[in-house]
């Protein structure tokens, strides 16, 4: 929280009654709807762009893992059903105190308005992998071996998330520092 009496306020809160926007996962059970939930995270970030001062949060939506292997999987027709799931989580009674409202009115907005506006804020996640795709020893694709060595040239690895064949269900960080410690176990004992 970047406005410190609030934060504060919410602190004794959280200390009284164990209530409040401090706990989330300390006392609720987990949200996720279980193996079949869409590959997609609601991200809450404490920035975003405003006409209004104030203290503001900004919801991005981010596929974290793509099912597709150059094409595109939809669970639904309407390619704004993501963006309305999220407007119905932050419309839920829980928010009230928290949030104000979105600082654009989506339902004001012309059919072709969303779609520009989306296009205009849109980026990416730069979660980049598989560039150098691991594939089984023998394979006649991807670039390294399980042993992360370079197919075809000898006393070269490639340790990174390149060689991630697929984009893990989370963000790219843990699943690369497991490719490095692994990576490393195996410099060392092919070395020692």
């Amino acid at each position: 929280m970047q406005n410190t009496t609030r934060f504060n306020e919410a602190f004794v809160e959280w200390n009284r009654s164990r209530t409040g926007p401090l706990p989330v996962f300390d006392v609720h059970a987990d949200p996720s709807p279980g193996p079949g939930a869409p590959h997609f995270e609601i991200l809450f970030q404490p920035f975003g762009t405003s006409g209004t001062p104030g203290h503001f949060i900004s919801l991005t939506v981010a596929m974290v893992s793509p099912v597709s292997r150059g094409s595109v999987t939809l669970s639904s027709e309407d390619p704004f059903a993501c963006i309305k799931l999220a407007l119905k989580l932050v419309n839920a009674p829980a928010w009230n105190r928290y949030l104000g409202g979105p600082t654009i009115d989506l339902t004001a907005m012309s059919p072709a308005e969303p779609t520009a506006h989306i296009r205009v804020n849109s980026g990416l996640g730069y979660h980049i992998i598989g560039t150098a795709s691991m594939s089984p020893r023998g394979a006649q694709y991807g670039v390294v071996d399980p042993d992360l060595s370079v197919k075809g040239i000898a006393r070269l690895r490639v340790i990174d998330a390149s060689v991630l064949p697929i984009v893990p269900g989370a963000h790219t960080q843990a699943a690369t520092y497991v490719v490095a410690e692994r990576g490393a176990d195996m410099i060392k004992h092919k070395w020692t």
